[in-house]
């Protein structure tokens, strides 16, 4: 102790030497401490929210997969030939009716064979229907298992069930993931069970890709907490979890004790089958970040004073340029200059300024790559409200439709009530475009030629539509969904106010590196005014909810085209309303 008073006395370096590694020792020491404290509870809420978004965003994918499933669901039920092979009830084993079916089932599945394993309907007179590839045992007593039992007995709701193994298909080894329902007619007698069955390997392989940390595991559970799948196929290990963390129904995260340490589970809604995501995390693995932070931070302060005790004086000496080359460089930085950088002189420097350089140079390094991720979850975000807009089909027109053509079968026009059907369909394709979120000219003018069809039947009054679209831009290629609504439009709040003489004109052109459409009728006209306050500006007016469809395809056309399209509205010269568009004819998607 005393030596080293009588080596602060020497020389004023030996004093600044002995003051700074005193001050460091405590300030440095006690910072590094509360920082570890603070650092470590930010790290713990960061993994959290991480493994939060990264649950959410596995739950999203899986029911977006799931809801295609359920649209297959919908079109077999909803298929002309489908309802009437299961409407039979003849007992009789019909090879064509078989053929028919397996080819519906295969064409299904091939939509979706990752997910999908496969397909059968099990009618009431016993006949039962598949893929062609599968052979099927006759002897199993299927009406005996409880699979059969739930849904027959489940009033025509859809039954997700948990892996099992379907006995009905003998090549078929493995357990899947039934989603069954009770098929009935229009007169709701029960014709038979229609069955999808889902590929267990699938989910595995997308719980396996959802990596939470080392030690964590996830699995999915159904509403009555039956193990669906699990990551690491431990399923009475899952089973242990949900019976020892006893969740409440509207509980998202619960810290239990399991096997000794902390546990924290999350759990997350899928939204479809009832079906929900829960990742168990042990605490230990919250925080490795942050212990590897305190252990750089002990090693940071005895590097640090170590190399201080034969460097400092020399250090003083030359630490004011470099501090004010930093100070330089940092006020170009508030310029948003993210290209500055140290030069290899500076970041090859073994002092604080070398780290200051270093640590820099890392930091606009991860800034620039947090812009280019924002950049792109911007564009994933754009990309995904495109598509959440152009699923809005209208529900109204699907049933007035289906109303009209129950009507023309009760009156027995068959050769309308059949054509209705077709055309219903071809909209409906037309408008799914096999899950793609792109078409062509072409598909659009054939989509409004199907839905002013089906509109001849349900009106009074003849409606006229000229459609006036050059063949030169027929294969263009633009978001689906555009102008079919502007002609839907045209015929509600236009020319059915008109009631006879009603004329919709439809042209389409290109135009000075666009390609221009035009919908136009001569029906009561518009509050241009209004519209475009509702439309572009997105204000509230009264009497303008109608015009929600509006609204929507100009959102989608600034969304896709990035603010380069335009969409305009006007009274045209009979008074009647009119829509321009124009989309920019070179635009890469």
């Amino acid at each position: 102790m005393t030596r080293i008073r009588n080596l602060m006395k020497d020389s004023l370096n030996s004093q600044l030497v002995a003051v700074s590694v005193i001050m460091s020792l405590i300030t440095v020491g006690g910072a590094c401490f509360f920082t570890y404290k603070h650092m470590k509870k930010v790290a713990i809420n960061n993994t959290i929210t991480h493994i939060d978004e990264s649950i959410n965003q596995m739950a999203e994918r899986l029911s977006d997969k799931m809801m295609l499933i359920l649209d297959q669901f919908g079109t077999i039920e909803n298929d002309v030939d489908f309802m009437q092979i299961a409407g039979k009830q003849d007992g009789v084993h019909n090879l064509e009716d078989f053929a028919v079916l397996s080819e519906i089932f295969t064409d299904s599945h091939l939509q979706n064979s990752k997910m999908l394993d496969s397909i059968l309907f099990l009618r009431l007179d016993g006949q039962i229907f598949h893929e062609y590839q599968y052979i099927f045992n006759s002897s199993f007593q299927y009406k005996e298992q409880p699979w059969y039992q739930k849904t027959a007995g489940n009033d025509g709701y859809i039954v997700w069930y948990p892996p099992y193994q379907n006995e009905l298909l003998t090549n078929k080894k493995q357990e899947t993931i039934g989603l069954m329902k009770m098929i009935t007619d229009n007169r709701y007698n029960n014709l038979g069970i229609l069955i999808m069955n889902l590929n267990i390997n699938y989910f595995q392989n997308e719980l396996e890709k959802l990596s939470l940390g080392p030690g964590t595991s996830q699995f999915i559970i159904d509403k009555e907490n039956n193990i669906i799948i699990s990551s690491d196929r431990d399923i009475e290990k899952c089973r242990k979890i949900m019976e020892q963390s006893d969740m409440e129904e509207d509980e998202i995260f619960k810290d239990i004790s399991y096997e000794g340490q902390n546990t924290k589970i999350i759990r997350i809604d899928m939204g479809v089958g009832e079906w929900q995501i829960v990742g168990v995390i042990p605490e230990n693995s919250l925080f490795n970040d942050a212990e590897m932070l305190w252990a750089g931070l002990i090693a940071s302060i005895l590097t640090g004073l170590v190399v201080s005790l034969f460097l400092l004086a020399f250090v003083l000496n030359r630490i004011t340029i470099p501090i004010t080359k930093l100070k330089a460089t940092m006020r170009s930085m508030q310029n948003d200059e993210t290209y500055i950088r140290f030069n290899k002189k500076e970041i090859n420097r073994r002092d604080e300024i070398g780290d200051l350089a270093r640590n820099f140079n890392a930091m606009m390094d991860r800034i620039d790559a947090l812009v280019e991720q924002v950049r792109r979850e911007s564009k994933m975000k754009s990309q995904a409200q495109l598509r959440a807009l152009q699923q809005q089909i209208n529900s109204h027109f699907l049933y007035n439709t289906l109303d009209t053509i129950y009507w023309k079968v009760i009156s027995g026009d068959k050769t309308g009530s059949a054509d209705m059907v077709k055309r219903l369909s071809t909209y409906f394709r037309l408008a799914l475009n096999h899950g793609n979120d792109i078409t062509t000219v072409r598909n659009e003018v054939q989509h409004i030629e199907n839905y002013i069809a089906i509109e001849q039947y349900r009106y009074k009054y003849p409606i006229i539509c000229k459609i006036d679209v050059d063949e030169d831009i027929y294969d263009f290629r633009m978001p689906k969904l555009l102008l079919q609504p502007l002609v839907e439009n045209a015929v509600v709040h236009g020319i059915f106010t008109k009631k006879e003489n009603g004329t919709i004109l439809v042209r389409g052109y290109a135009y000075d590196h666009t390609v221009v459409f035009v919908v136009e009728d001569n029906g009561a006209g518009m509050d241009v005014m209004a519209i475009n306050k509702y439309v572009k500006e997105d204000k509230k007016e009264e009497g303008m909810k109608k015009s929600f469809a509006l609204r929507n395809i100009y959102t989608r056309i600034n969304l896709f085209y990035k603010g380069l399209g335009s969409m305009d509205f006007y009274l045209n010269k009979d008074g009647g309303a009119g829509v321009r568009i124009e989309l920019p004819a070179d635009f890469e998607e």
